[in-house]
């Protein structure tokens, strides 16, 4: 799909190892960045077609749901995207890992059932492994539907990394999407009511502290830049002691935001919470 030195684009903050993917592979790396429109996060078309062109693209990342900013994408946003890619003659690749942990009320879209004139430049990527809890059991999902780049691809798997076959892997994924439904819908259930309580405690305790407006993932994005002028590791590390991801792996520009993990218990959310507003109330 590329060769050495191609342009690969990511829409940011996104997942940090979509950037290290790029670069380790000797890509160059072309970031169009989110707008973050009070909480939420909107795609600027203008900025991605133009880079598209001037940056030659051939292949577009993509995150679909956004992690970490928790968009669900609609219909129409993803027609736009991939529209372009078509006109352009840049092929996708769309991370859906996160397809499962859908908001109430929400609808997410797979690129798979958008126009069926994209396949031919479509590569979907996803597994069984965030919805249950199966990492490392070797059962990724790769689907393409066009039979060139697929043939490339299984070329490509079996001469350069060889192909691996997890019988332990294929059986559990089987076993979780057969009989893992209630299951699923639970912990659904939890994140959500996590995310609630989480943002109970910021309105109380740290009110100026901004939560992006979550619509899929198991993760909160957390602005904390009213209270956290200087080095947000150390403090975050040395001070009040919780475990997160930082903003600035996500994104050059979100140095002052935090991920949290809501896929827990709630008492973890509240000890974390309360915690976290115990040292930064008086910052």
């Amino acid at each position: 799909m590329t060769q050495k030195d191609d342009s690969v684009l990511i829409l940011a903050p996104v997942y940090y190892p979509f950037f290290d993917a790029v670069n380790n592979n000797e890509r160059h790396l072309v970031v169009s960045s989110l707008i973050n429109e009070d909480g939420r996060y909107e795609i600027d078309f203008a900025d991605f077609e133009a880079k598209i062109i001037n940056e030659n693209v051939k292949v577009f990342l993509h995150c679909s749901p956004q992690n970490p900013v928790g968009r669900v994408w609609s219909e129409d946003e993803l027609t736009k995207l991939f529209e372009i890619c078509y006109q352009n003659g840049v092929k996708i690749i769309s991370d859906e890992i996160h397809q499962d942990f859908i908001q109430p009320g929400k609808r997410f879209i797979s690129a798979l059932n958008l126009d069926k004139k994209y396949h031919e430049i479509l590569v979907v990527l996803t597994a069984s492994s965030k919805s249950f809890n199966l990492a490392s059991l070797l059962h990724s999902h790769v689907v393409i539907p066009n039979v060139d780049l697929r043939e490339k691809f299984d070329n490509y798997l079996n001469k350069g990394i060889g192909s691996t076959t997890s019988l332990m892997g294929m059986i559990a994924t089987e076993a979780a999407y057969n009989h893992g439904e209630e299951w699923l819908d639970q912990l659904i259930e939890v994140i959500e009511f996590n995310f609630e309580c989480m943002k109970d405690i910021l309105k109380k305790r740290l009110p100026h502290a901004k939560v992006t407006n979550k619509e899929a993932t198991y993760l909160a994005w957390i602005d904390l830049s009213h209270y956290i002028k200087e080095d947000i590791v150390t403090i975050m590390e040395e001070e009040v002691g919780i475990a997160v991801d930082y903003g600035e792996w996500f994104d050059k520009n979100s140095q002052s935001f935090i991920r949290v993990n809501l896929a827990t218990k709630t008492e973890n959310i509240e000890k974390a919470m309360n915690h976290l507003s115990d040292i930064l109330e008086n910052k």
